[in-house]
């Protein structure tokens, strides 16, 4: 095949053509790694990133979840690319290519990075388009990848980032130390030189306080007499905006702020993979968390017990600056019934608990797949079983939960005994293989609660609808009440539950009748939130609402609209009501 000309105007073309034909034919070939949310709707597949001439293959083991099945299927895309490449006159570097991969082990409860000597006998081989094989070297998990001038890590490791950054500054400052400026000299190289540079990275960073405070004593030490500024002047003078008296002087953990908030928020409104990404992610981290309001939108309460992430961080810069950010449709849990509360945001707010207590606690939760106390307690509600605090019972959940490996003993202790100082105090000297009784009883089920967990058997007022057994498609059993509804009579099959349905258990009495154990106490959610709405929105206009509409001397019209030019998606909503704000709601989702 006859190589181009250098210079030659078409190349940039030809070998965008090139390279994207070979892309998709390898993402087709490929299996990739798979991301999916909770609720299994998003769904995000990859092979690898590209950019230029720098291709990193991306590889999973769906099957056996080994480091086994890890290593050969990276072995064998990474194969497949080498093929691919070699049919356009082109080939690996094999002396630059190196792998790396994280491999998880169940240890205490937790999961736990496995270290290299776990798989020191795996090894990647490639053959270049003679078939010699080269062997490719195998670099650590926390070691970085310089890729686009950042440092990655496969463990969001963000200490040889901070390092760089920190010895970029610390070269910075010594080339201006020596060197002679005016003051507009001075802010000129260092708003328009030094900070670009060294926070090149900080839109995907999340530097701590202390590392970003190291990083400005660096450059305030050597900007500051510069500018004609004392470099022992108080910091609030230094960096508080003109208005009150301050020099404006630019913040480096302001500037992370800044670009990683707007980062996040640009990539959730024209972001097409990447912010189906963030979206898994978010929706991940809520899951992850217990909570019951968006974790971007309700960032009052201080999540410590989960692990140290992006996400994470941007919760904790929102909350500090007492911030939010609100994501349309994005998933979350609500609450099943009167009187249902968080798990864990309770246990948080519990006095004298500790992270490693909490940890253990959201372990335990996540192990048996519950959110809420009514997930966790007895149908009644009024106490809950001594199973859900060993691990023999777990929720038959529609979500897709993280691995969890088995809670050890005391993990199982130490969250017994916070449910009870949350739930059941008033009769917490209850023995392990008692049921605790609940301190509040809880009340009706809610109507258009999301429910994640199926049960066995649920009812309206007058019909009951008991789950098939089998693995066919999922439908009930139609039971009806009898005359005198005391019991309840097969009529036929559904396939569908509606919508005021709640859970129940049943009974065969003795005769072969069956009876529903508990009463219907579906309601309508009262005491909404702006996090916990229903499905639906729209309100029930009857002819007294128009009449008084038509009769009223003071009519309020609004209305609003949006549209989404990605999805192409679009809803609207209008509201015409009386000065006591009676009227009517039209409105569509997406």
């Amino acid at each position: 095949m006859g190589g181009e000309v250098q210079g030659k105007p078409d190349n940039m073309q030809l070998w965008t053509i090139t390279s994207s034909y070979l892309l998709n034919l390898h993402n087709k070939i490929c299996q990739g790694i798979t991301m999916m949310d909770p609720t299994k709707t998003l769904v995000s597949r990859r092979t690898g990133d590209a950019y230029v001439d720098d291709k990193d293959s991306l590889a999973s083991a769906p099957i056996t979840q080994t480091a086994e099945e890890g290593v050969e299927n990276i072995e064998q895309e990474a194969q497949m690319w080498s093929i691919l490449i070699s049919l356009v006159g082109q080939a690996f570097a094999f002396h630059k290519c190196f792998w790396q991969m994280l491999c998880w082990m169940p240890l205490g409860g937790y999961f736990m990075i496995q270290p290299r000597q776990y798989f020191e006998n795996l090894n990647v081989w490639i053959k270049d388009h003679r078939g010699r094989p080269s062997k490719i070297k195998y670099k650590h998990h926390d070691q970085p990848n310089e890729g686009l001038g950042v440092m990655l890590c496969p463990t969001a490791n963000q200490k040889p980032e901070f390092e760089k950054r920190l010895s970029q500054a610390k070269e910075y400052a010594k080339k201006v130390q020596t060197t002679r400026f005016y003051v507009h000299e001075a802010w000129t190289a260092l708003t328009v030189n030094v900070l670009p540079s060294i926070t090149y990275s900080f839109p995907i960073t999340r530097f701590t306080k202390a590392q970003l405070l190291r990083i400005s004593r660096v450059l305030d030490n050597v900007f500051l007499p510069k500018l004609g500024v004392n470099r022992k002047m108080k910091r609030i003078a230094v960096y508080a905006p003109l208005e009150y008296g301050g020099m404006n002087y630019p913040s480096i953990a302001t500037i992370q702020d800044q670009k990683g908030i707007a980062l996040v928020m640009r990539q959730l409104q024209l972001g097409k993979e990447l912010s189906q990404d963030l979206r898994i992610l978010i929706q991940t981290v809520q899951l992850e968390s217990g909570m019951i309001s968006p974790i971007l939108d309700d960032t009052d309460l201080r999540l410590a017990y989960l692990e140290p992430g992006h996400i994470m961080h941007l919760r904790d810069r929102l909350r500090e600056l007492n911030g939010s950010i609100v994501i349309e449709d994005i998933w979350y849990p609500t609450l099943q019934r009167e009187r249902d509360v968080s798990i864990m945001e309770k246990l948080s707010r519990l006095p004298g608990v500790t992270k490693r207590e909490l940890e253990h606690a959201n372990q335990c939760r996540k192990y048996i797949r519950v959110i809420t106390i009514a997930e966790m307690a007895s149908l009644c509600g009024r106490y809950i079983p001594p199973d859900r605090f060993n691990g023999r019972w777990r929720a038959k959940s529609s979500l897709k939960w993280t691995r969890q490996p088995p809670p050890t003993g005391p993990m199982w202790d130490k969250f017994r005994q916070l449910i009870k100082r949350a739930f059941c105090f008033k009769k917490r000297n209850t023995k392990i293989k008692e049921q605790v009784p609940l301190d509040q009883s809880l009340g009706k089920w809610y109507k258009n609660a999301r429910r994640h967990i199926s049960y066995t058997a649920y009812r309206t007022r007058t019909v009951l609808f008991v789950q098939q057994s089998g693995q066919g498609p999922l439908c009930y059993d139609r039971y009806e009440t009898n005359e005198n509804r005391n019991y309840f009579v097969e009529e036929g099959i559904s396939l569908k539950l509606p919508i005021d349905a709640h859970p129940v258990t049943t009974t065969v009495s003795r005769n072969g009748k069956l009876i529903a154990d508990q009463e219907y106490t579906s309601t309508e959610n009262t005491a909404l939130t702006k996090y916990q709405q229903t499905d639906n929105d729209e309100e029930d206009v009857g002819d007294d609402t128009l009449e008084l509409l038509l009769k009223s001397e003071i009519l309020i019209a609004c209305s609003d609209g949006s549209y989404d030019p990605i999805t192409s998606k679009a809803a609207f909503n209008w509201r015409v009501v009386t000065d006591s704000e009676t009227g009517l709601t039209q409105c569509s989702a997406p």
